[in-house]
């Protein structure tokens, strides 16, 4: 599946597919997303690929593993920092048996190599070390022809740059930067007839 939107601003991409299998009992899929912006103080670019595989545990759980490569660049017209990075672990999927709620789960470790030049002249470098655990729980809830579909979603991510030296001798220190997000939302569907034809309405927070 392919989708592109583009504008005045920038443009922002996404690329996914499933293969039939990677073997008999680990099918394969890969996503790709991608943009590009620009706004009075600078230009974006940001890319990230993700590859993974799961294997059947039973009829409503699956357990898998995944790699996830990102790049993203940032310029001022001054000053540029970019870095490219990875994160790998497993991660799960499934539903209850008997209920409509469906979970997802994944644990990823990784690093990132960085590159900084705040003013066009010099450029250091850094390293990083990385975790991200995310968890989300989608279920659904007829009412008649509506359909409710409450999604409840938390992630934490932390990211540990290592001390170095810059390129005027400034000795910088390790710096630890930690993220915790809690999402809640609710999905409504529900049909619409119009003449003949039958219609999906859809609309979400």
């Amino acid at each position: 599946m392919l989708n592109v939107n583009a504008n005045e601003d920038g443009l922002r991409f996404s690329v996914s597919t499933m293969s039939g299998a990677l073997t008999a009992d680990w099918p394969l899929w890969v996503q790709v997303e991608g943009s590009r912006s620009a706004d009075p103080i600078g230009d974006t670019e940001y890319l990230i690929g993700t590859i993974g595989g799961h294997h059947r545990l039973s009829d409503t759980l699956y357990l898998g593993a995944m790699l996830q490569v990102d790049h993203v660049a940032r310029n001022d017209g001054i000053g540029r920092i970019e870095g490219s990075g990875w994160l790998a672990g497993p991660y799960v999927v499934g539903r209850l048996p008997d209920h409509p709620l469906y979970f997802e789960g994944r644990l990823l470790w990784g690093a990132s190599r960085n590159t900084i030049s705040p003013f066009g002249s010099y450029s250091d470098r850094f390293n990083t070390e990385r975790m991200l655990a995310l968890a989300r729980i989608t279920g659904e809830v007829a009412l008649g022809d509506v359909r409710l579909m409450p999604i409840f979603a938390a992630s934490h991510t932390t990211d540990r740059q290592r001390a170095y030296t810059d390129s005027l001798g400034n000795v910088v220190g390790t710096q630890d930067i930690a993220l915790t997000r809690v999402e809640l939302g609710l999905d409504v569907r529900w049909p619409v007839v119009l003449g003949v034809s039958e219609w999906i309405w859809v609309s979400g927070t």
